[in-house]
């Protein structure tokens, strides 16, 4: 059987129908499901909504029409797009019976940037920092300075603490 949510007419970016949850003692409007217009007539997407305590409810996850898909962005840019106003964005990528991997890959034979800046302005430089078990332990400086065992790099390469091996041949 088959549940249709229709709308006899519709404009761009009008409501095409809701799946809405809630409590009727309290709040009927707690998460939804919104199927909109996106852009012109046949063309969809999809809004997740949830309300947090005491506020209003708000789109949290977007698919658009074109597969993009955005958490925190009603408007992704890419395939996956996660944004957030407070500036707490994060991405955690887990397993819970063994190692812990984040893989990133192209099948176009390309770089794969890590681009640190400022969210408004990408050309704002940033250090990219590394850590194991919540100690920094390598700093790519806002300037290109690398530093091992140290959080300010005063050259190119600056190590502290240990020695450098390099092999012989």
């Amino acid at each position: 059987s088959i549940l249709a949510l229709t709308r006899t007419n519709g404009n761009a970016g009008g409501s095409l129908g809701i799946i809405r949850f809630g409590n009727t003692d309290i709040d009927s409007n707690l998460a939804n499901i919104v199927g909109y217009q996106d852009g012109t007539s046949d063309s969809a997407a999809i809004a997740f909504q949830t309300q947090a305590t005491g506020a209003a409810t708000a789109t949290r996850m977007t698919i658009r029409s074109g597969g993009n898909i955005g958490i925190g962005t009603a408007a992704p840019d890419a395939r996956l797009d996660i944004r957030s106003a407070t500036g707490q964005v994060g991405l955690t990528v887990g397993n819970t019976t063994g190692d812990t991997r984040l893989q990133i890959t192209s099948s176009e034979n390309s770089d794969v940037t890590f681009n640190v800046g400022d969210a408004s302005a990408m050309s704002t430089a940033r250090a990219l920092i590394i850590e194991t078990g919540s100690s920094e332990r390598m700093r790519i400086a806002a300037n290109g300075s690398v530093g091992i065992g140290t959080t300010n790099p005063g050259k190119l390469l600056q190590l502290e603490g240990g020695g450098l091996r390099l092999p012989n041949g």
